[in-house]
């Protein structure tokens, strides 16, 4: 068995975490209140190499729901889009969290709490003004190696008129490190490949020990 010591910068990663506590509601039809909900980053030493984003949600048909995440650099990605159940199976303070390196994307049907990646399943959907308008990112890499420090803003629209729920609170998991890797700023490379497990969250490959039992 060979042991792999990770490199000294590696070895400097630092784990940042910042919450919104504030609920965010959604209408029926129509862009949530705040919009955008904020999230103040600041103090945060290094460039972003890995960056996860967990939300905490309550509404009984996610299909109609459209998150966009956008960063003080004016990158954004669409956190999901078309993802889980119509009328029946919905979310009830389910905790989902999105990582690129998660093992999986939200599907239709029902989707329990747990990490996936980041999803759209449809397409030409465009968020309502102070959103950004355009093609989204679908991947969370698009933020690294620039500082994560300013205001972060989470725009969520229902595009049906339906149901109405509300993200009961939201927060971003950064981990940084002192400088870039051999990747350019604003690649939208991941430094650490995400094909291998990762069950922490920290865009690294684990070493693990299962044990049947």
């Amino acid at each position: 068995l060979g042991l792999c010591l990770a490199t000294d910068a590696q070895a400097q990663t630092a784990k940042w975490v910042f919450t919104n506590s504030a609920p965010t509601v959604i209408p029926e039809v129509g862009p949530a209140f705040p919009y955008p909900s904020t999230l103040a980053v600041s103090g945060v030493t290094g460039m972003t190499y890995h960056l996860s984003v967990t939300l905490r949600l309550s509404h009984p048909s996610p299909q109609d729901l459209d998150i966009v995440l956008l960063a003080p650099s004016g990158l954004a990605v669409m956190l999901l889009s078309d993802t889980g159940s119509g009328a029946v199976g919905g979310w009830s303070d389910t905790v989902l969290t999105f990582d690129d390196c998660a093992p999986r994307t939200l599907q239709y049907g029902v989707v329990p709490a747990g990490r996936y990646r980041p999803t759209n399943n449809g397409a030409g959907d465009a968020l309502g003004s102070p959103a950004p308008s355009g093609t989204y990112s679908h991947a969370l890499a698009e933020f690294n190696w620039r500082s994560p420090n300013g205001t972060w803003q989470l725009f969520a629209m229902d595009d049906l008129n339906v149901n109405a729920g509300a993200i009961e609170s939201w927060s971003m998991t950064i981990f940084t490190q002192p400088k870039p890797w051999s990747v350019a700023p604003g690649s939208g490379i991941n430094p650490a490949s995400c094909m291998a497990p990762d069950y922490d969250g920290d865009g690294r490959t684990d070493v693990a020990v299962y044990r049947p039992q």
